[in-house]
């Protein structure tokens, strides 16, 4: 199987960040000099013209950035398991297990979530295993917000709603608490399981919301 891995340089990255931050900026600015210089034979004041330079330098730097921060962060990915999980190693823990073993690990919970979910939902084990392949898998020190990132009507929460969590999934993106001390096998491996089980789900085609963690619950998912 090939792994889908994190690229820095994709075409739908290199049009956004180049067609919609570059071009756009570019053909606005043209579009100044031609509708002054050539429609009303006239001329762009020097703070127009640096005011102009100044916004389509502030684009291009723009996009640096964006790209850096892209591959600052494939530089954190330690490795992939065979499945094509993306895992980045947490720096804060004391004697870790061999990252042969946690991706080995991984690749244990991926056969045993798509196997679990393909029982349920036919024909979709090469969905949910295509959808595992490339996801990212990382770790967090502490319990997990899941506040932070909802808009403003979404903060008063609605009964039941646990607001911190050990784990949180978005598409393919994984995030596990895995405080110093924890045990891998014991401890985090299980909230792993229970991510890998999201992420298998969205690739399944399942609401990609609290719906899944009840379906979890009605099927008896293990973890």
């Amino acid at each position: 199987m090939s792994i889908n891995k994190f690229k820095v340089f994709t075409w739908d990255r290199i049009l956004i960040y180049l067609g919609l931050c570059g071009a756009l900026p570019l053909l606005a600015a043209l579009q100044a000099v031609r509708f002054n210089y050539f429609t009303h034979n006239g001329h762009i004041p020097l703070p127009g013209w640096l005011a102009m330079i100044g916004a389509l330098l502030g684009f291009a730097l723009g996009d640096v950035m964006l790209f850096r921060a892209r591959k600052a962060f494939a530089d954190q990915i330690t490795g992939y398991s065979d499945s094509g999980v993306g895992v980045l190693m947490p720096t804060w823990i004391v004697n870790p297990p061999a990252f042969e073993q946690v991706v080995k690990d991984i690749d244990t919970a991926s056969a045993f979530v798509v196997n679990f979910w393909q029982k349920y939902y036919p024909n979709t084990s090469e969905a949910m295993e295509n959808y595992i392949n490339g996801s990212i898998l990382g770790f967090v020190q502490t319990p997990i917000d899941l506040t932070v990132h909802a808009p403003g009507s979404q903060l008063i929460l609605p009964s039941g709603f646990q607001r911190w969590a050990v784990g949180a999934t978005s598409g393919s993106w994984m995030a596990v608490m895995w405080k110093p001390g924890e045990d891998w096998t014991t401890v985090v491996l299980p909230r792993v399981y229970h991510e890998l089980s999201h992420v298998a789900m969205n690739g399944a085609g399942l609401p990609e919301d609290a719906t899944q963690d009840t379906i979890m619950g009605t099927d008896k998912f293990p973890f």
